[in-house]
């Protein structure tokens, strides 16, 4: 759900022509898509918390919240465009890493893997796409750490 439902709101607002293409390219049209997919992850922590979700789920969305916030406000206000797919990637390995395995580091091609497509699309440059595996990774491992003091949930399965 977590991809599902921000490109399912860019395709509506395509519909809606208040943005251009499902990449957004238009710098100008970045802030309400920004707007819009914090909101949704805002909504899906409050409904986590409700439920009484897992503490790795949890982590994940604050990491989320807060990656999108950071990378948003460098977007908007620096004009530079951070890899949102390596700042996922990035993420996902300390998350497999903290919550499963040091095994999740196996994972670290697949990101370069990511980062090089990103290059080859021409949708960022080389710093952009370090940029957001560094960001991905810091915020994750920040959040979790808070998470797991603030909200001690057991994870099944997990160290």
């Amino acid at each position: 759900m977590a991809g599902i439902l921000p490109i399912l709101m860019i395709v509506a607002m395509m519909a809606r022509r208040s943005v251009g293409d499902v990449h957004v390219t238009n710098r100008d049209e970045r802030t309400a898509v920004l707007g819009g997919i914090i909101a949704l992850a805002v909504a899906a922590l409050v409904i986590e918390l409700a439920a009484s979700a897992p503490t790795w789920i949890v982590a994940m969305t604050v990491a989320g919240v807060a990656t999108i916030g950071l990378i948003g406000a460098i977007t908007v206000l620096a004009r530079w465009k951070i890899s949102v797919h390596t700042a996922v990637a990035g993420a996902w390995i300390v998350l497999g890493v903290g919550f499963i395995s040091p095994w999740a580091l196996l994972a670290v091609p697949l990101a370069v893997l990511i980062g090089w497509s990103r290059l080859v699309l021409r949708d960022h440059t080389l710093n952009q796409a370090l940029a957001g595996f560094a960001l991905g990774a810091l915020l994750l491992a920040c959040a979790s750490s808070r998470v797991r003091r603030a909200y001690p949930r057991p994870c099944a399965g997990a160290r």
